[in-house]
């Protein structure tokens, strides 16, 4: 876990800092996978709350798509409840949301 905060912290806007910003324009800078079913989640702003990572950005599933909060210890719980891995794709680049929808 600490890697993948370092490397929000390093690269990703802090919460509201896109708001300008038309929702297509918008960057995802991080993507996570889930290994057992078809969602991702498209990191496009994060800030440190507490003792957590809140997030804003695109959640896929399937062909379903939404744009959301959610949380690095809410896909911690996630993970330990469905015994799977939420992970970092680390072939994704930085895509403007626009691409992704």
């Amino acid at each position: 876990m600490n890697l993948i905060t370092r490397k929000i912290e390093d690269n990703v806007p802090k919460l509201y800092e896109t708001e300008k910003i038309k929702l297509e324009k918008k960057v995802a800078k991080i993507k996570l996978d889930h290994n057992k079913r078809d969602k991702s989640w498209y990191i496009v702003e994060a800030e440190k709350l507490d003792n957590d990572f809140v997030f804003w950005g695109l959640i896929r599933e399937e062909d379903k798509v939404a744009i959301d909060f959610f949380s690095l210890n809410d896909l911690a719980s996630m993970a330990l409840d469905e015994c799977l891995a939420v992970t970092e794709d680390m072939t994704f680049s930085p895509t403007q949301l626009s691409l992704i929808m």
